[in-house]
């Protein structure tokens, strides 16, 4: 049952890191040089703000992404220890709309559409996370009395 949960979600997760592995600087630079981000981009921006625990604009949005660690910051992100208050704004306010969805976001934006890849897959490898870690702690304590 465990394993089944994880088959969900790490391919997910794979998907959004190969999509992160896939921008590069100029990617970065065409979603930073927008004066005024299409709404798909400014909505991916967001969510990308509040999982980095920024305030959720446009401003941040783009010191963000003029950090040179900034796509690193993504791919080390400490998926295992997100925060609940991230994850109930995320699935509040962003995970549920229209210009939230990859098939919506691609249309946009190339680069936004990795960034909502990878949100996305932090959100459902968490769900996925908060499952499976209590059933693999009871299989380690059903090994040790075994043992």
């Amino acid at each position: 049952e465990a394993q089944a949960a994880l088959d969900v979600a790490l391919p997910a997760l794979q998907a959004a890191v190969n999509a992160l592995n896939s921008l590069s600087k100029d990617d970065i630079s065409i979603v930073k040089s927008f004066p005024k981000p299409p709404v798909a981009v400014q909505v991916v921006m967001e969510a990308i703000c509040i999982m980095l625990e920024a305030k959720p604009d446009w401003d941040n949005a783009k010191k963000l992404l003029n950090d040179s660690q900034f796509l690193d910051r993504l791919k080390t992100y400490d998926k295992d220890n997100i925060s609940p208050s991230i994850l109930k704004k995320i699935r509040a306010k962003y995970i549920p709309r229209e210009e939230f969805q990859v098939v919506n976001v691609a249309k946009v934006s190339s680069a936004a559409k990795g960034m909502c890849m990878w949100v996305h897959a932090m959100d459902v490898y968490a769900s996925v996370a908060k499952e499976v870690e209590p059933k693999k702690k009871l299989v380690a304590e059903l090994n040790a009395q075994l043992d």
